[in-house]
């Protein structure tokens, strides 16, 4: 009984549908947004410039914190707001204006539950969004 537990085990594994492997999570994001959004190689390159960029600025964030004992809460989410502006403006320099909708329209649910970062929806309605002191038009 085991052996053939073992066999059909080997076989499910064998004739498992081949999953594309991605390097990160950024890769399938990017890979994602240009089939969904229809970026140039030159746009998922940039993209993937600004993901990479944020990563690597809140992974410096998150290190900073991890010697203290008490981390401040509310210095991470300012950092963390203040990052996904930065983003949202670099994206915005990057993706055409329906691209930019369409990726609005994407982040509605991500809005939703994290309601101090930057709200897509609205600048869907408006057109703009004024993230800190700068105000974006696209």
């Amino acid at each position: 009984m085991k052996i053939l537990m073992f066999a059909l085990m080997v076989l499910a594994v064998l004739f498992a549908p081949a999953r594309p492997v991605y390097a990160d999570s950024i890769d399938y994001t990017v890979l994602k947004m240009k089939n969904e959004l229809g970026l140039s190689q030159e746009q998922a390159d940039s993209v993937k410039n600004i993901f990479r960029d944020r990563a690597k600025a809140q992974k410096e964030m998150l290190r900073d914190a991890e010697g203290e004992e008490i981390t401040d809460q509310e210095q991470v989410n300012r950092v963390t707001k203040q990052l996904d502006e930065q983003q949202a403006k670099a994206l915005a320099q990057v993706l055409d204006v329906d691209q930019m909708r369409k990726w609005s329209q994407k982040q509605s649910v991500r809005n939703r539950l994290n309601k101090d970062k930057v709200n897509f929806s609205d600048a869907l309605a408006t057109g703009s969004f004024t993230p800190g002191a700068a105000s974006i038009q696209y």
